[in-house]
């Protein structure tokens, strides 16, 4: 059954990612009173939800998930048999099951990538974070590659552009489209751009080195054309600028998968990316 999660959601895509709906049957209609809420359940679209005399709820800033155990309404009244307990504090619900959906939902940590034990309480003997999707990687098979742990979408050939200092690099992935770098998405100018420090940063795993990137599955480490293509163990331009120095930005080198800052005039790899928040 669904459960109603109060938490609030800022983008569609975070939605989706855990399995979330803008728009759902869930509330009886009674002289202004919402009540009833089981029978509005199961209704999956508009015309039998109101024909049920339901509300069909439809709201961009909250979502629905269903990954939790028991059923509560969007208010934090828990109802049904399987009872799950819910803050009275709007914003916040007590999903047992959920992967930390708590409050207010920013972005969530996933974890490294580190499975090595080290030293006991180290990064590969706890594993914190989201665990990642298996597969890792979806490959579009019209030259782009989607992250299915951070729902962007890359370029699969990791080396469209060679070398080229930081303001270039801004605009040449500003300026991809559909026909370049074995792209057949029907992309255009505008849609592609540097990823910015996180973003970059969110490839790399840390299990290995040159380069400091997993394979399709997430369970290996890459290797040409799985699924990406040109990834070279150097450094890749992000389109964050080192605030201390504002003629430097930062970087990510895919040989540690260590994120660095450099002068914006030096020439280095870029990575183009697409969607996001």
């Amino acid at each position: 059954m669904f459960l109603y999660c109060t938490g609030i959601v800022h983008a569609q895509d975070l939605c989706e990612k855990y399995q979330m709906k803008y728009q759902v049957c869930i509330e009886k209609r009674n002289g202004g009173s919402n009540v009833n809420i089981d029978e509005c359940k199961g209704y999956t679209d508009q015309t039998a939800c109101e024909g049920a005399n339901c509300y069909w709820y439809v709201d961009k800033g909250r979502c629905v998930i269903d990954i939790c155990l028991g059923d509560t309404d969007m208010n934090g009244k828990v109802v049904g048999a399987d009872k799950t307990d819910v803050n009275r504090d709007y914003g916040r619900s007590g999903c047992p099951s959920a992967p930390s959906i708590t409050g207010y939902l920013g972005a969530q940590v996933p974890k490294t990538g580190q499975t090595e034990l080290y030293a006991t309480g180290d990064d590969g003997d706890l594993e914190k974070g989201i665990a990642w999707p298996n597969p890792r990687f979806k490959d579009n098979g019209n030259g782009t590659v989607t992250d299915k742990l951070t729902g962007l979408i890359w370029l699969k050939d990791a080396n469209c552009f060679g070398l080229r200092n930081w303001y270039d690099a801004l605009l040449d992935c500003n300026g991809l489209n559909s026909g370049e770098c074995g792209l057949t998405d029907d992309s255009s100018e505008g849609d592609w751009r540097l990823p910015n420090r996180s973003e970059l940063n969110s490839l790399v795993d840390v299990a290995y080195y040159n380069p400091a990137l997993s394979n399709t599955a997430g369970t290996g480490q890459w290797s040409p054309g799985n699924p990406f293509t040109n990834v070279q163990s150097n450094f890749y331009w992000s389109s964050s600028t080192f605030a201390y120095v504002t003629g430097y930005a930062w970087g990510v080198s895919m040989y540690y998968g260590v994120v660095i800052s450099s002068n914006k005039t030096y020439s280095y790899y870029v990575w183009p990316v697409r969607g996001g928040q």
